[in-house]
């Protein structure tokens, strides 16, 4: 189990890197959630990334700073936001970066 308190890092291309090690949970069933986190939103502080235990292209979410590590996968499942990497950057660059989150 991660700490409540755990954040992902980010990779850095300046090299100041830590370990991303632990980016992941078992839920209360039982199953693993484990994510690859690809950026942050400096801004809001969200966490984008994917979760690589999730099949089919949609498994790219901007993860909300307002809940808790433990709880990424529930929200993203009730509020329906997951979609593709590729999908999601489209939207961004067509936006201008306003629709990023």
């Amino acid at each position: 189990m991660v700490p409540a308190r755990w954040r992902p890092t980010i990779l850095y291309p300046n090299g100041n890197n830590r370990s991303i090690k632990g980016a992941a949970y078992r839920d209360e069933n039982g199953i693993e959630h484990r994510f690859c986190f690809v950026g942050e939103h400096r801004l809001m502080g969200d966490f984008m990334g994917f979760l690589v235990t999730r099949t089919g292209n949609d498994n790219f979410d901007v993860f909300c700073h307002e809940y808790p590590f433990e709880e990424y996968v529930a929200v993203s499942d009730e509020i329906n936001s997951w979609r593709s990497f590729e999908s999601w950057l489209i939207r961004c660059v067509d936006t201008k970066g306003e629709d990023s989150i």
